[in-house]
């Protein structure tokens, strides 16, 4: 097992088995790893819309953001059985004289295009490790 936080602490909790020669990773806890790129943070997101169909070629999504992070891109990866969207931030440092940034988020929208219809597959948002499955509420 391997945690991180303080001392007599653990905020976040890996944990992995030997089998046979090698390492397996059989589950985590806490918190849940946010994908990180190029100095990009992921986030979650929720789909803006009540109804997805096959013929999807456009999806409409919502996340916060902060003061001091702004909508940098979404990104879509496309495979026979899923179509993940990773929306990412860009962290933008306080504007003097603050020195912080106010923990206060805003929810902004945004259209993300698929490169072909949705059809049968599952619908998955990138921000986390491992990404998660969205539905339509």
């Amino acid at each position: 097992m391997y945690a991180l936080g303080k001392p007599g602490t653990a905020d976040f909790v890996v944990r992995v088995r030997r089998q046979g020669g090698t390492w397996k990773w059989i589950g985590y806890g806490g918190c849940r790893p946010r994908v990180v790129v190029d100095g990009l943070e992921a986030t979650s997101w929720r789909l803006a819309s009540k109804t997805l169909d096959p013929g999807t070629r456009k999806v409409s999504v919502t996340f916060i953001t902060g003061e001091c992070a702004r909508f940098e891109r979404a990104e879509v990866t496309t495979t026979a059985s899923a179509v993940t969207i990773t929306v990412f931030l860009r962290t933008i440092p306080p504007t003097p004289p603050a020195d912080a940034c106010a923990g206060v988020g805003s929810t902004s929208r945004r259209e993300v295009a698929l490169t072909e219809p949705l059809g049968r597959r599952a619908l998955l948002d990138g921000g986390t490790m491992p990404a998660e499955m969205v539905r339509p509420k």
